[in-house]
C-alpha cells in the first residue's frame, strides 16, 4: 500500500487568519500613537505662538510703561476696552488699547503722527487666519493703574490679560494662557 503524502507548502485559514488578526491590532496600536503625537504637537504649537505674542505684548508695555513721566487709565464702558495713555520721556504720548478689531479683541498701541486723523497703530498681538491669537474673555480691566505720591512712590500700572488660540481643525488644538505684571514708574 503506498501513503498519499500531503504538501506542507502555505498557511492553512485559521494561520492566516491569525496573522491579519495580529496586524489590524498592532496597525491600530500604531496609528494611536500617531495620532496623539501630531495632537500633541500641535497644541504645543499653539501654547508656544500665545506665549511669544504674550510675552512681546507684555515686554513691550513694561519697557515703555516703566520709562514713561506718567500714566493715565481712560475707560470707555460702553465700548468695553481700556485705554492706558502714557507720556513718554520725549513728551510723546503712546496710548495702549485693548478693543475690538474686525471681531476680534487684540491689544495694540497708537502713537501720535504728524496727521492725526491717520493714527499709527501697531498690534501687540498677530492675528492671522493661520494663528488667530486673541483677547479672551474680554478687555476688561486689562490696565490698572494705582497712583503714587510724588516723591514718595511711583504710580504702578498693572496688565493683566489672557490670550487664546482658536482652534484650527479641532478643539484641542487651541491653546489659552495667562499674563500678568506690574510695572512701576522709574520718573516720578
Amino acid at each position: 500500500m503506498e501513503q498519499i503524502k500531503k504538501k506542507d507548502a502555505g498557511f492553512t485559514l485559521l494561520e492566516t487568519l491569525v496573522g491579519m488578526g495580529l496586524l489590524a491590532i498592532i496597525s491600530v496600536i500604531v496609528s494611536g500613537a500617531l495620532l496623539t503625537t501630531i495632537k500633541s504637537s500641535n497644541k504645543t504649537t499653539s501654547l508656544n505662538n500665545v506665549r511669544q505674542n504674550g510675552d512681546y505684548a507684555i515686554g513691550v508695555m513694561e519697557r515703555m510703561i516703566r520709562s514713561s513721566k506718567s500714566v493715565t487709565l481712560l475707560s470707555l464702558p460702553p465700548f468695553n476696552y481700556n485705554d492706558l495713555q502714557i507720556i513718554n520721556p520725549d513728551n510723546g504720548q503712546t496710548d495702549f488699547i485693548c478693543g475690538d478689531n474686525n471681531g476680534h479683541l487684540l491689544i495694540a498701541s497708537q502713537s501720535a503722527t504728524a496727521n492725526p486723523l491717520i493714527p499709527d497703530i501697531t498690534p501687540l498681538i498677530t492675528y492671522t487666519a493661520a494663528s488667530p491669537i486673541e483677547v479672551f474673555p474680554d478687555c476688561n480691566k486689562v490696565f490698572t493703574v494705582i497712583p503714587g505720591q510724588l516723591g514718595s512712590y511711583p504710580d504702578t500700572v498693572t496688565v493683566n490679560f489672557s490670550l487664546q488660540q482658536l482652534p484650527g481643525g479641532s478643539v484641542a488644538e487651541g491653546a489659552q494662557m495667562n499674563f500678568r505684571s506690574t510695572v512701576s514708574l522709574r520718573n516720578y
